[in-house]
């Protein structure tokens, strides 16, 4: 099983959302590009899930 990476390029103003599969993606805000990780995680690497328990712990931190 090949491990993939995600990983979360912030600027001022945007969040590109990388994968070390090849696919990436651009967000204007944090959460929203933490979602879209999670979804790519979970439709293209559904044995993995830490891209899942990123968003889970900003959700949460959010929540209190």
């Amino acid at each position: 099983m090949s491990h993939y990476r995600i990983k979360l390029d912030r600027s001022a103003s945007s969040v590109v959302v990388t994968c070390t599969c090849g696919w990436r993606d651009l967000a204007l805000k944090p959460l929203q590009a933490q979602r879209i990780a999670a979804s790519h995680e979970a439709s293209c690497h559904p044995r993995q899930a830490s891209a899942r328990k990123m968003l889970a712990e900003a959700t949460r931190r959010l929540s209190r």
